[in-house]
């Protein structure tokens, strides 16, 4: 009980973490995977990955100008 009392104090902290384990196993991921696999909004799977982003642990690929061919990936 305590724990999940804490741990829903850190969801972003908890978010950015289970993000770091799905891109260390499958390398790459669109925003729309994420949303889905998270459950989360458009706005917070984005903000998550810029987060991602700004610490260096993943990059945003975008192979054209639109914005459905984007996705993130690990940084090597």
């Amino acid at each position: 009980r305590i724990q999940k009392i804490i741990n829903k104090g850190f969801k972003a902290e908890t978010r950015h973490q289970y993000l770091k384990e799905l891109f260390l196993k499958y390398k790459k991921l669109s925003r729309s995977q994420v949303v889905e696999i998270l459950n989360v909004s458009p706005l917070t799977a984005a903000n998550s990955l810029q987060s991602l982003c700004d610490s260096g642990f993943i990059v945003n690929r975008m192979p054209s100008k639109s914005t459905k061919s984007h996705y993130y990936e690990i940084k090597d």
